[in-house]
């Protein structure tokens, strides 16, 4: 830990837990050790959000939000993917469904119902492509609780709930091929996944602010938490 006013390195001697104080060694500044601490932890979590597309902070009537616009490159190739496919699929299948017409009623079923499956799959290729290009994905919270949206426009899934029902906010990684970053909101009830199309410091940042929401006890008297304005006065600088 270091001094708040001259930066030098605070001995573990100097360091008062109990009564919440730490003095320096140097400059003999006497500071708020909790306070120090949250301090650091800002920086730390801003620090690591500013080298990646920072998510976009407002306050709004009563909320705060905080969105993240994907925006992905890759989305292109996806959508290429996904249109090729349905090209390809229509102009095989058109040609052996007519050809089958011939053949019987079951051969005509069977060729159609594997045409639709296989357009609903470069469909939902072509709709996950637009979603990661034009697609953002929103935490609203208030006094009283929360919405989670992913979609485009107003259009998407929606997830609420209320901080009485949420015990913790953790972040979780999915190991695969490369490793995905995600958060998890335990709630009483069911707990709720957020933050797939994220990247790590994103989620890093969203489950610092939702955790210190959390852990505020006077939400109805004052709002936002004293600790997110401290936190987005740096992170807006």
């Amino acid at each position: 830990m270091e001094c708040p006013k001259c930066n030098s390195e605070i001995a573990n001697e100097n360091i008062n837990i109990h009564e919440d104080k730490a003095v320096c060694q140097h400059c003999r500044y006497v500071f708020q050790l909790s306070k120090q601490l949250e301090n650091t932890q800002n920086k730390k979590v801003l620090s690591h959000t500013a080298r990646q597309n920072k998510p976009i902070v407002r306050q709004l009537e009563g909320q705060l939000a905080i969105s993240v616009n994907f925006r992905y490159k890759s989305a292109i190739f996806v959508f290429s993917f996904g249109l090729l496919g349905a090209f390809q699929l229509l102009n095989l299948m058109f040609g052996e469904i007519i050809e089958s017409v011939e053949d019987g009623f079951l051969p005509l079923l069977f060729l159609s119902l594997a045409t639709l499956l296989g357009l609903s799959f470069s469909f939902a290729f072509i709709a996950f492509a637009i979603l990661m290009y034009f697609g953002k994905w929103e935490l609203r919270v208030s006094p009283h609780g929360g919405e989670l949206f992913t979609g485009v426009e107003e259009y998407g899934i929606r997830k609420r709930f209320l901080w009485d029902e949420i015990t913790a906010v953790e972040e979780q990684i999915a190991v695969g091929e490369k490793l995905r970053h995600y958060g998890i909101i335990r709630a009483q009830k069911k707990d709720i996944k957020f933050g797939h199309l994220l990247n790590e410091d994103q989620v890093k940042f969203v489950i610092h602010c939702v955790n210190i929401i959390l852990n505020h006890k006077n939400r109805d008297e004052h709002w936002p938490p004293k600790q997110i304005e401290d936190l987005l006065k740096n992170y807006n600088d």
